[in-house]
C-alpha cells in the first residue's frame, strides 16, 4: 500500500491527466496507476521516511558512483537546478515517489535498467510542517 498526501495527489492528478491527454508513455501510465491506487492521508499523517513531492533524497546507484542529493519536483528543473532536482515525470522521479528511505528502486527498463538506493532524506515537507510546498 502506498500512502500519498491528499495535497500531493490534488496537485499531481491534473498534471498527469493533462499530460496523458497529449501523449502516452510508461512513466505517465505508472503515475496514473499510482494516483488511482494510493491511500490518501492528511500531510501530517505521512510517514517521515516516505518520499513525497519536494522531498530531498540522497540516492546511490547500485553500480557505484558518488551519492547524489535530489529534490523531487513537479515539472522540469529550473535553470541552474539541473542535476539537483528530478521531475516526477521522469523514470527516476516516478520511481522515487512513494518509496522509502533504505529501499532500492528500479529505474528504467532492461537492458539499461538500474537500481537506486535511497540512503537518506534530508528534507521532507510534511515532516517539517511545510504543507504548502
Amino acid at each position: 500500500m502506498m500512502f500519498m498526501s491528499h495535497l500531493d495527489h490534488s496537485r499531481l492528478a491534473p498534471l498527469v491527466a493533462d499530460a496523458l491527454s497529449k501523449q502516452n508513455s510508461p512513466v505517465l501510465d505508472a503515475l496514473d496507476e499510482m494516483l488511482a491506487e494510493a491511500t490518501l492521508v492528511p500531510p501530517e499523517k505521512i510517514p517521515p521516511d516516505l518520499v513525497t513531492m519536494n522531498s530531498e533524497v540522497v540516492v546511490e546507484d547500485a553500480t557505484g558512483g558518488a551519492p547524489r542529493r535530489l529534490r523531487l519536483v513537479y515539472g522540469a528543473p529550473e535553470p541552474g537546478e539541473e542535476g539537483r532536482t528530478i521531475s516526477v515525470f521522469s523514470p527516476m522521479g516516478a520511481a522515487l515517489l512513494g518509496a522509502r528511505v533504505g529501499e532500492a528502486v528500479p529505474v528504467g527498463r532492461a537492458p539499461v535498467a538500474r537500481e537506486l538506493r535511497i540512503s537518506a532524506m534530508p528534507y521532507q515537507p510534511e515532516s517539517q510542517g511545510h504543507w504548502d510546498r
